[in-house]
């Protein structure tokens, strides 16, 4: 189980699930024919921005890197809010 209410209160949470959300929703407009059509410079600013993105949401959109697994531990889920200094 997952404690998404402190979740949703975290900075971190929302600094690497935005960016994931955006890929996502450039991917899937992309299967149904929308896509920037960018050249040059643009075109690599939009790839740098991408892979920005990419990194972001590697460091942990739902990962609780204090638990094995993908669930929160047994404390993590009594938080109200997230724990100061990442405790």
């Amino acid at each position: 189980m997952i404690n998404w209410r402190v979740r949703f209160a975290n900075k971190s949470f929302w600094l690497s699930f935005i960016p994931a959300l955006l890929l996502l929703v450039q991917v899937v407009a992309a299967l149904f024919g929308f896509e920037l059509e960018l050249e040059g410079a643009a075109a690599r600013l939009l790839d740098v921005v991408n892979a920005l993105f990419a990194v972001l949401a590697l460091l942990g959109v739902v990962n609780d890197p204090t638990t094995a697994g993908a669930a929160d531990s047994e404390r993590a889920m009594g938080y109200e809010r997230p724990a100061e200094g990442g405790k």
